[in-house]
């Protein structure tokens, strides 16, 4: 009977834990398809970011977005502090891989509203 006792007390305190709170309240990265993410990128509190590497930047990109290429991931958290954490962040890189990183850096930093492109500039080229 004392371990059917100690085995519900047990039962019930992992049951009850919560999970460690975050800085910042959103955890959750929205990844839409590419005309979603056309249409909420053309409202004007949207934050664009291209996470790619200069040379994929130059070889073309969403009109009105920001290079700013995460593989350099100290450059890119300098630059993420120019944008405003109040609105709305949209990233993509060529196939989704690198803004999921960017992402993650993005919400790390404060940023609760942070949305990439599935399937990236990629996806974006085929629409």
């Amino acid at each position: 009977m004392r371990k059917i006792y100690y085995l519900f007390l047990l039962l019930f305190v992992f049951m009850s834990c919560e999970p460690a709170s975050s800085t910042h309240k959103n955890t959750d990265t929205r990844v839409i398809p590419a005309q979603e993410f056309q249409k909420e990128i053309a409202q004007p509190q949207a934050q664009l970011v291209d996470a790619r590497t200069l040379e994929e930047y130059q070889q073309g990109h969403i009109e009105g977005a920001v290079h700013m290429d995460v593989l350099d991931q100290e450059k890119f958290v300098s630059q993420i502090q120019t944008l405003d954490t109040t609105r709305p962040v949209y990233v993509y890189c060529k196939s989704g891989g690198r803004s999921q990183t960017a992402a993650s850096l993005l919400q790390d930093h404060g940023f609760d509203q942070v949305v990439e492109l599935k399937g990236g500039y990629t996806a974006w080229q085929e629409q």
